[in-house]
């Protein structure tokens, strides 16, 4: 992952604070945006090819998960779900209850990624009281995806670092290829 602004990890803390490791523990953390897009700093980044500074993605998020893990907890996350391997903040709560479209894992020369690709679909759509067969669910019974998360989580030393990217379903359809 690689950035030329460093990102902040941030902390769940219950002050919604965020929080910096220790300089002796420092890890930088970083990782690229397309090209078209701007940014606007912090998370805000919209995509100008597509309008008139059209959102890009929701959020993108940068944490070190409490605790430490092992390469065979993130071997098992799909058995275990990806929420609680990944030890999600709470902005990230929804996807506990999200599926798992895909996972792989990627060897850097450096380091081993694990990618989970998740999609989050409510149990209601939005003009009906019950996942039935409407017009919003295209008649399959349930509601289509409102969000897409985009996980890769890396080990350094038994820390687990994390880069999450959320998209709506708008924002997924117009940028996923340069989200992937």
């Amino acid at each position: 992952i690689q950035n030329p602004k460093p990102a902040t990890i941030a902390s769940d803390n219950e002050d919604n604070t965020e929080e910096k490791i220790p300089k002796k523990d420092t890890v930088t953390i970083s990782y690229k945006i397309p090209g078209k897009w701007i940014s606007f700093g912090g998370d805000k980044y919209v995509d100008p090819s597509e309008g008139a500074n059209v959102k890009a993605v929701d959020h993108i998020y940068v944490y070190q998960a409490p605790g430490t893990v092992t390469p065979k907890q993130l071997d098992k996350a799909s058995m275990n779900g990806v929420g609680k391997t990944l030890n999600v903040m709470k902005a990230l709560d929804k996807i506990r209850l999200a599926d798992l479209v895909s996972g792989k894992k990627n060897n850097d020369k450096e380091l081993m990624y694990y990618e989970y690709d998740m999609a989050w679909a409510p149990k209601k759509c939005d003009d009906d009281n019950k996942a039935s067969t409407t017009s919003s669910n295209l008649g399959l019974g349930f509601c289509p995806y409102e969000s897409v998360y985009l996980m890769s989580a890396t080990l350094v030393d038994g820390r687990l670092y994390v880069l999450a990217v959320e998209a709506d379903n708008k924002e997924w359809k117009q940028a996923s290829t340069e989200l992937k």
